[in-house]
């Protein structure tokens, strides 16, 4: 089968360089794991993409998944095969991110795919953040890159992936990480649920001061070099709505209410600009996946 050789293929590309490193040992873990047909390798699968898709690839479709009888596959979508040749390396970067979440799936059999979204942004992230590893160990200076993995390493340096992951997970790890950051200090007693409070409104004030330049229907289709930005600015604001009333909200249970009209305030300015962005998301995608089939 293709993907057998597309495996291989990848072999050979790790395990020719001697890293040892932890591209090494996911990628080693991963292939124990296939070859002991624990997970099987799939071509054209029939994807429900509203049950299966727990961790995807989000660029032609290759899905480390789990169906409801237990069996586990490596799945890899028509796209992918169809646009693979050997020296396609964006085709394994999107695989080693898979084979990541399989080094997850090992690392936490019980829980993985019964992780909360919180959970699930965490093995999402950290996944790119593999990407980033493999190609600037086992690609970079080896192998002709395409813009995918030059924006990948791009972002690493200048914002540590937010640009990247802000394109293909539609949020920010920013925004998600102060949260992270805020409840591991409450819980470790470093602040108050006041102290808390008081550093949420800072962070609304700053996100709200940026929504006169989100997107419209009218202004997204117009010719403007700020709109990748305006768009990373309300990307922000929405992320941290999501994962306030994951993360920070059970802990406060009850907010004053100078912070609830913040929390009223940024529903309605995401309502009103969702439309606009979700249609400039769109050509963001296209961007990358134009590079991968040209």
């Amino acid at each position: 089968m293709l993907c057998e050789e597309i495996l291989n293929n990848l072999s050979e590309i790790i395990e020719n360089h001697n890293k040892y490193d932890i591209v090494y040992t996911i990628f080693s873990i991963a292939k124990k794991a296939i070859q002991n047909k624990e997970i099987i390798m799939e071509e054209q699968p029939n994807i429900n993409n509203e049950v299966n898709q727990k961790m995807a690839t989000s660029i032609f479709g290759i899905f480390f998944r789990k169906d409801k009888t237990g069996y586990l596959s490596l799945s890899f979508g028509q796209k992918y095969l169809d646009t693979y040749n050997k020296n396609s390396t964006p085709h394994y970067v999107m695989l080693i991110h898979e084979l990541k979440h399989i080094f997850d799936f090992y690392s936490n059999k019980n829980n993985f795919f019964n992780s909360t979204p919180k959970e699930r942004f965490y093995y999402e992230f950290e996944a790119r953040k593999i990407e980033y590893e493999f190609i600037k160990n086992y690609l970079f200076g080896k192998y002709k890159l395409t813009k995918l993995e030059n924006y990948i390493l791009k972002s690493y340096e200048n914002d540590e992936l937010e640009a990247y992951n802000i394109i293909i997970s539609k949020e920010s790890s920013t925004m998600y990480q102060f949260l992270i950051d805020l409840e591991a200090e409450y819980k470790s007693k470093i602040i108050s649920k006041q102290q808390i409070i008081d550093k949420i409104i800072l962070k609304i004030d700053l996100l709200i001061e940026k929504s006169n330049n989100f997107l419209t229907l009218f202004s997204v289709y117009q010719q403007n070099d700020n709109h990748f930005q305006n768009y990373v600015n309300f990307i922000r604001l929405k992320t941290f709505i999501k994962y306030y009333d994951m993360i920070i909200a059970p802990i406060l249970n009850n907010c004053t209410l100078e912070l609830q009209e913040r929390i009223e305030n940024i529903y309605r300015l995401i309502q009103a600009h969702d439309e606009p962005n979700h249609l400039y998301s769109l050509s963001l995608e296209n961007y990358f996946e134009d590079a991968i089939i040209s």
